[in-house]
Parts: structure tokens; sequence; C-alpha cells
């Protein structure tokens, strides 16, 4: 897309992209411990992700703290995703430490 926009090709072109494709994934709900995502959340998860770094912009966040917004709404959702059923008699565990 970016390319066809610009009209070139660079193989740089994208360079500092890694993070917000990672985000988009991983709020479309796919898990990053080994699960399985669909097409369509990753595009909502895209969608999400472009309204809140629009809506930061345009209320006039620093580019500092969209880096940090962005990084914790990627790591949020994935306890969420990665909950296991708990055990009898205990809370659910996301991978936070040693089950009880």
């Amino acid at each position: 897309m970016m390319t066809a926009r610009l009209g070139v090709a660079s193989p740089t072109a994208a360079t500092g992209y890694e993070l917000d494709v990672i985000a988009a994934a991983v709020v479309g709900g796919t898990s990053l411990s080994g699960g399985e995502g669909s097409i369509l959340g990753v595009l909502i998860g895209a969608a999400i992700m472009q309204a809140l770094r629009n809506g930061l912009v345009l209320t006039g966040v620093s580019a500092y703290w969209l880096q940090a917004v962005q990084d914790w709404s990627s790591s949020s959702p994935s306890c969420s995703t990665n909950c296991e059923e708990p055990a009898v008699g205990s809370g659910p565990h996301c991978g936070l430490g040693t089950k009880q």
C-alpha cells in the first residue's frame, strides 16, 4: 500500500512499522503464545489502533506518548487472550507467574 501511494519501491519504506503490525494482530485477537487469529480480527485491530493514534494526534499528545500508549494497548489484551481456565478454588491464570 505504501509503495502504491508513494509511487516508488524502497526496501526501507516501512521501517518502524513492526510494532504497529504486531499491535494490530494482538488487539485483533491473535494470541502471542502460539494461538491463531483471523484476518478479520487483524483488520479490526488495525482499525482500532489507527483510530487510537488519530485521536491522540488530534488531541495534541506528544509523539513519545503515542508510542507508550500503543505499547500499553498492545500488551493489555494479550493477558486476556492467554488466560487459562482456573483450577477449582483458584483465580484465573494469565501466564504472569506460577499457577497455584
